[in-house]
């Protein structure tokens, strides 16, 4: 009887112990090694999706929380480097900027700074075409053209006559940007640039292909905040006697 006893004891006391050990494993497999924190630092990156040519500004630009050794090389963290420049390239929405991606407005190619659906027009201009040196990269002006119209009686009479409003000056010689130089307010033709490029529509680009080829024509500055067409008859001599 006492043996009996003796082997259910030991029984139970196996039990028992194989029960502690499996308590004891879960329990110290569950525990979690103390993780050792990061240093973080704060990343400037894309608020939004910033399309090439677009001018960055300071509600375009997001600040990031990451690990600094996440943080990729080469990447621009001052605000005075990234504001006031322009997207070079696309940067997508989350992304550090890169000294590769921005330029300043005069580094961009032409084609950056035209508007979705116009053309740009270059047109040669001296001191019978360009009213005076006072134009500006961004002003707006008119072109009026002159052209001479023929009659059944073989007679000609020339008109003067406004053909595209309001179409914007992207570029005034090699210059895309408004820089003063030494000579800016001079009148004097040998300060004239060569050459003007207009913003236009492709109607419009089409009307001063015809006008730069068979007739002559002149730049009229409008005012800064004039946008308004007006519809004109143009102007012949007889009217000029009047």
């Amino acid at each position: 009887m006492e043996k009996k006893i003796n082997k259910k004891a030991l029984i139970l006391s196996l039990i028992f112990a194989l029960i502690c050990c499996i308590l004891i494993y879960f329990y110290f497999g569950k525990r979690e090694e103390p993780r050792q924190t990061k240093d973080q630092i704060k990343v400037l990156v894309a608020a939004r999706n910033i399309n090439v040519g677009e001018e960055i500004k300071a509600g375009d630009i997001h600040v990031m929380d990451i690990t600094e050794d996440s943080a990729p090389a080469g990447i621009i963290n001052t605000r005075e480097n990234i504001e006031g420049f322009y997207a070079r390239e696309p940067i997508i929405m989350g992304e550090p900027f890169r000294q590769e991606r921005l330029a300043e407005r005069e580094d961009l190619s032409l084609a950056a700074n035209i508007p979705e659906g116009m053309r740009a027009f270059t047109v040669f201009v001296n001191e019978n075409t360009l009213f005076s040196n006072q134009l500006k990269i961004g002003d707006r002006v008119d072109v009026i053209g002159n052209f001479t119209k023929e009659s059944a009686e073989e007679t000609s009479d020339t008109i003067s006559k406004t053909i595209i409003q309001d179409i914007e000056i992207l570029a005034i010689g090699p210059r895309r940007v408004n820089k003063e130089t030494g000579n800016a307010g001079s009148d004097s033709s040998e300060n004239l640039p060569g050459t003007v490029t207009l913003c236009m529509s492709p109607a419009d680009a089409e009307k001063m292909a015809y006008t730069t080829t068979f007739a002559s024509y002149t730049l009229a500055l409008r005012g800064s905040s004039d946008d308004k067409r007006v519809n004109t008859s143009g102007v012949m001599l007889n009217d000029l006697a009047k």
